[in-house]
């Protein structure tokens, strides 16, 4: 979180509780290998873990044994980075033998994680990026998950080598993959010869999954490579696997291998389903650039697929199915990503080996404004991606934002808040009207056709919260020109009440503490008074507070609050809405986990997904009321402004 003199950010970051009272209090446990906490190493943590608890691992880089070859040990708990993936490092530390120097470079073998004690959905990995596993004859190079079931969540997969599931494997297991990039991953022998034609080993670059369940929602999976199949995914025997708003992408195999992007094999008995994604811009060395169904046996023995709303490459070779297993409704062509990225020869053409990624930005263009995560901005391009309103139109549209056409993007930002914006031929519409459910800045027959087709559709039971959260550690400082920085942990409890459906929200009950002095006012229950609240605004993703203050160390009026709903988190985020006196930058990071079950996020990731065009009011269902609000408004036309 960026520092600012002139507006001094208050961040809480809590994950959602089942409502449902447990029977013993699930406890918190803090690892740091540079600062105060209760372990230094992840192994150790959740080996002293019971079910329910949340093993809570600070920023910071984390190497060597109790780091790496991790094992729940069949618990179920979870593991969560404090900060996000980008400043919390697994380094598994896996590295082939090499004689070329000296002395010689012995083989060590080592990955991220090994779930093998039939752990369920309640094991929860999140938050992590995890690199250089190294694993020559054994499968998973970050992840290995047989005859288990764990939830992989916001990680980042870069930089693995192992056999089979460069990134992850899967066998006769039951996983889910959300919110992950897994790029850059390698399955087979290193070092690599795709230009060999003796057939190639390894089967998933990026991740292999046999005889095993799987649903992998919003995952960038790039640049991976594989020797033999399915240099993105390879999958067999799997039954049913769901690819739901993926990007995959610049993924390749060696000489003989099939499914550049998805290698789908035997045997007939099983389903993969592909749902508003992008398979484009992958490389095969034999057949199916993008997605392969093949096998060398008859018929019988190949999976199907179902395809639904997705885009595939146009060359003849993109799409590899002779045995016409796959059916369904798909597009071709360019997705008009902002900056694809590409395999550079490194000034060797016919040497594949030392190849390298350059990374691209796979939002998709769009004239209505698209996000860019450099400027943090929307900017407006000059053409817009076929993939934007591609999606499924039952599928709910999540964060999306306005304009959204009232149908989910497809691709890996479809149903998020980085999805790219809906253009209708005009400047965007400066404010929404009631009614206007595509977002094209006019009430009529199109929003009228999107409100039918989801007529009566009722999803009121996701839209309450109530949870509790418990304040358990932050890296707070008060900084001012010529004076040393304090850090201030922080201790206590807070409540907050959502009702999406009723428009209603409160945050109350605060407890709080900075555990050492000097505070702004020693206390936390200054920030959080619902006598002191001024509004609220509730939205389908966004709640917005005002809060009156009068604080005395900073002597300004009003503290705005705004809390987001994002990847079954709650974020709230605010600020001071005036300058700090004296030249002091204040920052708050402060973590909360919920008091009752910290380990199963409830509803608020199924709320998001559960977002209906068509429901004008926003109570979570589809009715005449919505229809009402469409006819008062009808056929009433919104200004226009270009985007800034």
């Amino acid at each position: 979180m960026q520092r600012s003199k002139a507006l001094a950010f208050v961040t809480v970051v809590c994950a959602i509780a089942s409502v449902a009272s447990r029977p013993a209090v699930a406890r918190v446990i803090f690892v740091s290998n540079d600062g105060p906490a209760d372990f230094r190493t992840i192994q150790a943590a959740i080996d002293d873990a019971n079910d329910g608890d949340t093993v809570l691992v600070a920023p910071g880089t984390y190497t060597g044994d109790g780091n790496r070859d991790i094992d729940f040990r069949g618990k179920a708990i979870t593991l969560k980075s404090e900060t996000g993936p980008e400043f919390c490092v697994i380094q598994c530390g896996g590295r082939q033998k090499s004689s070329r120097i000296y002395p010689p470079i012995e083989a060590e073998y080592h990955r991220g994680f090994y779930f093998h004690s039939n752990e369920d959905a309640n094991s929860i990995v999140q938050g992590f990026t995890v690199t250089q596993g190294y694993l020559r004859v054994e499968n998973g190079g970050a992840f290995c998950c047989t005859e288990s079931s764990p939830v992989i969540r916001d990680c980042i997969i870069i930089g693995n080598v192992a056999r089979r599931g460069g990134g992850i494997d899967a066998y006769r297991a039951d996983i889910r993959v959300e919110n992950c990039v897994i790029r850059d991953n390698i399955a087979g022998s290193i070092p690599l010869d795709l230009d060999s034609h003796a057939y190639g080993h390894g089967e998933g670059g990026g991740m292999s999954i046999i005889r095993s369940n799987a649903r992998i929602v919003n995952c960038l999976i790039v640049a991976n490579t594989v020797q033999g199949n399915g240099g993105g995914i390879s999958c067999s025997r799997g039954d049913p696997v769901e690819i739901v708003n993926c990007t995959i992408t610049g993924n390749r195999t060696g000489y003989w291998g099939n499914g550049g992007g998805i290698s789908l094999g035997p045997d007939s008995g099983y389903m993969c389903y592909l749902r508003n994604s992008i398979v484009w811009g992958n490389l095969a060395g034999a057949s199916g650039n993008d997605v392969a169904l093949w096998h060398s046996a008859p018929i019988l023995w190949i999976m199907r697929a179902r395809i639904e709303s997705s885009l595939i490459g146009d060359d003849p070779n993109d799409f590899f199915d002779p045995y016409e297993r796959a059916n369904g409704d798909w597009i071709t062509g360019d997705p008009q990503f902002v900056a694809p990225g590409r395999w550079d020869p490194n000034g060797t053409p016919d040497e594949s080996s030392d190849d390298f990624w350059v990374d691209g930005n796979y939002h998709l263009k769009s004239q209505a404004g698209r996000w860019d995560p450099n400027s943090r901005t929307w900017v407006q391009d000059d053409v817009t991606s076929p993939c934007i309103d591609a999606g499924d139109p039952g599928s709910p549209i999540g964060e999306e934002p306005f304009p959204n056409g009232g149908r989910i993007n497809i691709g890996a930002y479809g149903g998020t808040a980085e999805a790219s914006k809906s253009y209708f031929g005009q400047p965007n519409c400066l404010c929404i009207v009631a009614g206007d459910v595509n977002g094209d800045c006019r009430v009529g027959l199109p929003d009228l056709a999107l409100l039918t087709d989801h007529w009566l559709e009722d999803r009121s039971e996701y839209g309450r919260v109530t949870t509790t959260c418990r304040f358990i550690e932050s890296r707070s400082s008060i900084d001012v020109t010529s004076r040393v920085s304090q850090s201030h942990p922080v201790e206590g409890e807070f409540r907050l009440s959502i009702d999406v459906a009723a428009g209603t929200a409160s945050f109350d009950e605060v407890d709080a503490t900075w555990g050492a002095e000097p505070g702004p006012t020693g206390d936390l229950n200054a920030f959080f008074q619902m006598t002191e609240l001024v509004s609220t605004n509730v939205k389908s993703t966004r709640i917005e507070f005002v809060f009156r203050k009068n604080i005395p160390r900073f002597p300004c009026a009003d503290v705005e609050l705004t809390v987001t709903f994002h990847q079954g988190f709650v974020h709230l985020s605010g600020g001071y809405l005036a300058p700090v006196w004296d030249g002091a930058e204040y920052d708050l990071d402060a973590m909360a986990v919920p008091v009752d079950d910290p380990r199963r996020p409830q509803s608020i990731a199924r709320m998001l997904e559960m977002i209906i065009a068509g429901d004008v009011d926003g109570n979570c269902r589809v009715d005449f009321a919505d229809l009402a609000a469409m006819t008062s408004h009808w056929r009433e036309v919104g200004p226009r402004a270009y985007i800034k």
